[in-house]
């Protein structure tokens, strides 16, 4: 999730989606039902144009038709596909509303929770687990830790201070066997200021993990708190993980910046920032040229865009928006779309009636991830109404709609 730390009071808060949340004004929903049957191919020729310039298909079609979407987890999500093991690794609230790494099929079957035990040189049971991604060999795993101690420890499990965690405040990075039986710390958050890492990821190649990391509390004239595009060389030696050459790559004017994802090629990584945003709540995609700098806004429109996915041989890009609404608190929706980001067509349909991932809750598709060979994608959904409830989907498409 993306992230923001401001403090009032004493007290920091975090997120764009609490902040979203908070600020939400009531409003009537649309009552929606399942409908496992639906035809989407029926109802792709209408389009939303909020944009002079931009015309949205409202649904795939050919091999991105979505003919299938399965509510797999409850309560759970921010997850990420292994294209060698095909194991779903995610996060989940437990019983005592402690966040835990876990990971599964993707049916749904072989559930197997990482730290629900307490282990030798592992971080406590009580300590919050949130935003794993996987090694590309599948053996690892990349997972934002709450710190042991801080201002908050108090407080975690109460809803604010939880999503103040997940959005990267007071959290280091570690590297943990897919078995979850070796733990090794790759940063040094300090509990004394505003601090923090967010949505650590790897390069297709293993070579390079990129994260945000939180740096400055909220002013002015960075409403969402300052954050800086980190980017390190990481490698294995029978085993042992090391972070090294550390450097901040975030592009010039940025205040909030957040990690997505690589290219296929490990050349380029798309990020959410603020970057030439006309509005608080505007956030824009851009891909970032590592070797150049160069940066090239993929989406190009006067709303949310967030979290933003390569498919795996790159010919598709998907990323989270509000584009289908008008303009609207938590809901948002997944667009699909070429790599340069034209041609764009609403995905899902979590906030329309007659979808079998409709709901009557408005919500907001977040993270997006695919599996090896493009035929589905994992999304989370994160709720308004009983926000941070979230839930985790998988999406089946008619044919290999990410890979050519």
């Amino acid at each position: 999730m993306n992230a923001v730390a401001r403090r009032t009071n004493g007290f920091v808060r975090s997120g764009l989606l609490l902040v979203a949340f908070v600020l939400a004004f009531s409003g009537m929903t649309m009552p929606v039902s399942a409908a496992p049957g639906v035809d989407r191919s029926q109802q792709s020729s209408k389009t939303t144009n909020w944009l002079s310039d931009l015309k949205l298909i409202d649904s795939a079609t050919g091999a991105c038709r979505v003919t299938d979407a399965q509510l797999m987890i409850r309560g759970g999500g921010d997850q990420d596909w292994s294209h060698v093991t095909d194991r779903i690794v995610y996060d989940y609230a437990d019983t005592n509303k402690i966040f835990q790494l876990a990971t599964m099929n993707p049916d749904g079957s072989g559930k197997t929770c990482l730290t629900c035990a307490a282990r030798s040189g592992a971080p406590a049971v009580n300590q919050h687990k949130f935003n794993p991604s996987w090694y590309p060999n599948g053996q690892g795993i990349v997972v934002q830790v709450e710190m042991k101690s801080h201002w908050l420890s108090w407080l975690k499990t109460q809803p604010i201070t939880t999503e103040l965690l997940q959005n990267g405040l007071w959290n280091d990075l570690y590297y943990v066997n897919a078995d979850g039986t070796k733990w090794q710390k790759l940063t040094n958050t300090s509990g004394a200021v505003t601090d923090g890492v967010l949505a650590p990821v790897f390069s297709p190649d293993g070579t390079k993990l990129m994260w945000s990391r939180l740096v400055e509390e909220a002013s002015n004239s960075a409403p969402f708190g300052k954050w800086r595009l980190m980017l390190g060389d990481f490698a294995l030696n029978a085993g042992t993980a090391s972070l090294t050459n550390v450097r901040d790559i975030t592009p010039a004017g940025s205040n909030f910046i957040e990690s997505h994802g690589f290219s296929p090629d490990s050349s380029s990584v798309l990020v959410t920032t603020d970057l030439m945003s006309k509005g608080t709540w505007e956030k824009h995609i851009w891909l970032l040229h590592l070797d150049t700098g160069d940066l090239q806004n993929v989406s190009p429109n006067n709303h949310w865009n967030e979290h933003a996915y390569f498919s795996p041989d790159g010919s598709k890009l998907a990323y989270m928006s509000s584009l289908p609404f008008l303009w609207s608190f938590m809901q948002t929706e997944v667009i699909l779309a070429e790599p340069d980001g034209s041609n764009p067509v609403r995905l899902t349909h979590f906030n329309t009636a007659g979808y079998p991932e409709s709901t009557s809750e408005t919500s907001a598709a977040t993270r997006i991830r695919w599996n090896a060979d493009g035929t589905k994608m994992a999304v989370t959904q994160q709720m308004k109404k009983s926000y941070p409830a979230r839930n985790m989907w998988i999406l089946t498409f008619a044919g290999n709609c990410g890979v050519k």
